[in-house]
């Protein structure tokens, strides 16, 4: 009896092991969850690269504050960029990067695949001409 009693509890600190690390690995992103919002934009035209931060009017005559674009990153995998003169704003699709733990694609529809970082605090968008950065 106490043998069985033993070998029940070994396999039950090994289930609790084994649960606890997958929960470690799918919880290693749900720091990236959460609403961040803008911080500044930066903008490179002929070699030159502008910075807008809050406070300053951003190329489409709107003056920047941090509501004026937000992401919302979901634990259900779904993303919500969020545009101050849009409500409905544009959702999308985001997913960790295998082996990247500070980098996520998030994918917007008809809109190419962004490989963003994303260390749970600061989310940073890029693309060929434009950097992005939002806080939560």
């Amino acid at each position: 009896m106490k043998r069985m009693k033993r070998i029940l509890t070994a396999y039950l600190l090994l289930a609790v092991g084994a649960l606890g690390l997958l929960c470690l690995g799918a919880c290693g992103s749900r720091g990236m969850v959460g609403s961040y919002y803008f911080e500044s934009l930066q903008i490179e035209e002929d070699g030159v690269a502008r910075v807008y931060r809050i406070g300053d009017t951003l190329p489409w005559g709107v003056v920047a504050t941090k509501d004026v674009r937000t992401v919302r990153i979901k634990s259900d995998g779904s993303v919500l960029l969020r545009l101050q003169e849009d409500r409905d704003g544009a959702p999308g699709i985001w997913e960790t990067i295998k082996g990247e733990p500070d980098k996520i694609v998030i994918t917007f529809e008809d809109e190419d695949p962004l490989v963003c970082e994303c260390d749970g605090s600061t989310l940073t968008i890029r693309d060929d001409t434009t950097v992005m950065v939002f806080k939560k």
